[in-house]
């Protein structure tokens, strides 16, 4: 397959280990980050598919259990485990009793894995902030991708020529083959055609979850939600839907808030006689302390006589008084605050019919500001005198009240809640504000944190549908179907040129990759994997009317998974018709994913595959050193300095007394 001289260069770059500057080099290391990859995709793919199995993670310093199957989680989890392992294993060999205990084995996997594992879960992390699912998708079809390159590199193939391939294979796919199956979803149809449309969609974060059997419940909510938002004349972002757990409850209690939803904070005695409902408020909001307390800073004041004590004190009560009453003369209805509003401001506000809500935490400030409109002031004494100011001057000062159309407080489960709805009349303002909706998610407390990332991956589904309203078929039909495509067109490469024909071959393995996860979905789903791709792949290569053919796992059988559309005349596009036939009561009976969820978890495997093969050395860096660590080094150091000098005066004493006694 190569020349002579290659073949030699490779046989000795793998039989010799290249360390210089404490680093390893060479076709080893290729060898070992891509077993150390599929050790780690081996411990995720029985997750994968929607008859994927949990992981249960128990953490014995805090007592935590972490029940999951979400791929960026277990990466995670997987990597704390690993750095207490390797902990303890630096402990051992520390200890010369145990050094000899230690397996080789084990000591090379936990020490070369961790870059791996770093770089597998920063990728799963990039998929879940910029998508929000197929996180586990991404880190096996990289797994599948290097398994291959570890085939071909067996076979002596350059890692070059394998990189160039998997790079061709991608661009192949993305650009020829996906958008002849993308079917169009027209977001800005009637609300029966949302009806049946997303929930296909939206429901596919929770199959292969723990709440599988309460998808459509959820689907609903979040569907009733994103209604409720485009229904208001709002746009539809990532901070339109907030989530809020309470544990407690039964998983049917969840619900949907219309409007900005919180606990509510700490109070004083006098907050049980504000007001709980209010219309159309001016919001007021600090970031000032009001009440009396001691300095922050180290203060001394002297005093030598009663009057002086009356008078300071007198001054103190004048100055929170003061500052009260150029709050209440902003015409303000409700104040929050993040800092501290004492018990006597909380009585003065009850006495003046104002609402107060104080040591609000940042990130609910932060929202508020951007829902409300308004801002925060730092300073009350610049705040300004509305009582002599007419109305009309008041509205036109946009910046100093944030504004809803009501504030009210509510009881959820043993908490009391509080709610600011109608935030769409301050979408005038020059913040991001608009209609916002609220999640209140009810359940058991260790399952509430796998709902919160379930319903995290729908809402992140639903943006990227509203951005790209267009999907792909799931069920291993895009996969099958691109796999028949490519190695097609490979098969179609009639070139005497050696380099082009080692390049097809590569690509065939690229095929073969997305076989792999076609087969790990089977295999969770005890299903004869060998025999079902067998068959799928005799179906798609029938020609044009079997290529939506793929897997329903809910029925364990093989079908056309293409949802009821027609073609367009001019442009060829397949867009999704509910009058078809396959329409049930609540959604269409298929499988689809968002399209760009699977272009990104190809353009990703294939970008990290290439990365991880491009690596050939790698060198272990020592560890800074920390505060700690540097103390007891300097203390350590200055006790020896300090021994050393007591016994040179011991031995100079000595001398003396010998040299005295002589003469």
């Amino acid at each position: 397959m190569f020349s002579d001289g290659q073949d030699e260069k490779i046989k000795n770059s793998e039989a010799t280990s290249n360390v210089i500057a404490g680093g390893r080099g060479g076709l080893e290391i290729i060898y070992d980050n891509i077993e150390a990859a599929l050790h780690v995709g081996k411990i995720i793919q029985s997750t994968y598919g929607p008859h994927g199995k949990d992981k249960l993670f128990w953490e014995k310093s805090s007592n935590k259990a972490t029940i999951t199957n979400d791929g960026a989680t277990i990466l995670k989890l997987l990597k704390k485990k690993i750095k207490s392992e390797q902990n303890e294993m630096i402990k051992l060999m520390q200890n010369e009793k145990h050094k000899q205990n230690v397996k080789q084995d084990k000591l090379k996997w936990w020490f070369s894995s961790e870059p791996i594992v770093e770089l597998l879960v920063n990728l799963s992390q990039t998929q879940d902030e910029q998508i929000g699912d197929g996180t586990t998708s991404v880190v096996l079809l990289t797994c599948s991708l290097l398994n291959q390159a570890k085939k071909l590199l067996d076979l002596g193939y350059h890692v070059h020529i394998i990189i160039q391939s998997y790079k061709l294979a991608f661009q192949y796919i993305e650009s020829k083959l996906l958008k002849n199956i993308e079917f169009h979803i027209d977001i800005n149809k009637n609300e029966q055609y949302i009806q049946h449309v997303l929930p296909a969609i939206l429901s596919v974060p929770f199959n292969s979850k723990v709440l599988k059997y309460s998808s459509n419940f959820f689907c609903n909510l979040i569907l009733k939600a994103y209604q409720y938002i485009i229904r208001n004349g709002s746009a539809f972002d990532m901070k339109s839907i907030q989530i809020l757990t309470i544990p407690g409850g039964s998983i049917e209690d969840s619900m949907v808030v219309e409007g900005i939803c919180f606990k509510r904070p700490f109070y004083y005695a006098g907050y049980e006689s504000q007001r709980k409902d209010i219309k159309n408020p001016k919001i007021l909001l600090l970031n000032h302390e009001i009440e009396l307390k001691h300095q922050k800073e180290f203060a001394r004041l002297v005093i030598n006589d009663t009057n002086s004590y009356d008078s300071f004190m007198k001054t103190e009560w004048d100055l929170l008084y003061r500052r009260l009453e150029k709050i209440y003369n902003t015409g303000c209805d409700v104040v929050l605050d993040s800092q501290t509003i004492g018990d006597i401001a909380t009585q003065w506000f009850a006495e003046k019919n104002i609402t107060n809500l104080s040591r609000i935490d940042t990130n609910t400030m932060e929202s508020l500001v951007l829902s409300l409109g308004g801002k925060i002031h730092s300073s009350i004494e610049t705040l300004p005198n509305f009582k002599k100011i007419q109305e009309e001057l008041i509205n036109q000062d946009n910046n100093i009240f944030g504004t809803c159309e009501l504030f009210k407080e509510i009881t959820i489960g043993d908490d009391f809640y509080c709610v600011f709805s109608g935030l769409n009349k301050n979408k005038n303002f020059e913040s991001d504000s608009g209609e916002r909706v609220t999640l209140v998610l009810r359940g058991e407390e260790n399952l509430l944190s796998e709902m919160e990332r379930s319903v995290h991956d729908a809402i992140c589904i639903l943006y990227n549908i509203t951005k790209n309203p267009t999907c792909l078929l799931g069920g291993g039909a895009t996969e099958l179907y691109c796999r028949h495509h490519l190695l097609k067109y490979c098969n179609s490469i009639n070139s005497s040129r050696k380099d082009i024909t080692l390049i097809a071959e590569c690509m065939r393995h690229y095929a073969k990759a997305l076989e792999e996860i076609i087969f790990i979905l089977c295999e969770n789903a005890s299903l004869n994997a060998t025999k079902v791709i067998d068959l799928l792949i005799k179906q798609h290569e029938k020609g044009c009317d079997y290529q939506f053919y793929g897997i329903d796992f809910g029925k364990n059988k093989i079908r056309n998974l293409a949802p009821p559309h027609n073609v367009d005349p001019i442009t060829n596009r397949l867009i999704i018709d509910i009058n078809g036939s396959n329409c049930s009561d609540n959604s269409i009976d298929t499988v689809l994913e968002p399209n760009v969820v699977k272009r990104h978890v190809l353009s990703t495997s294939t970008e990290a595959a290439c990365f991880l093969l491009s690596i050939d050395y790698v060198v272990v860096m020592p560890s800074l050193e920390t505060e700690e660590e540097r103390s007891e080094r300097l203390a350590k150091k200055y006790l020896e300095s300090q021994k050393a000098q007591q016994l040179w005066r011991n031995h100079t004493e000595k001398e003396t007394k010998e040299k005295n006694k002589w003469m």
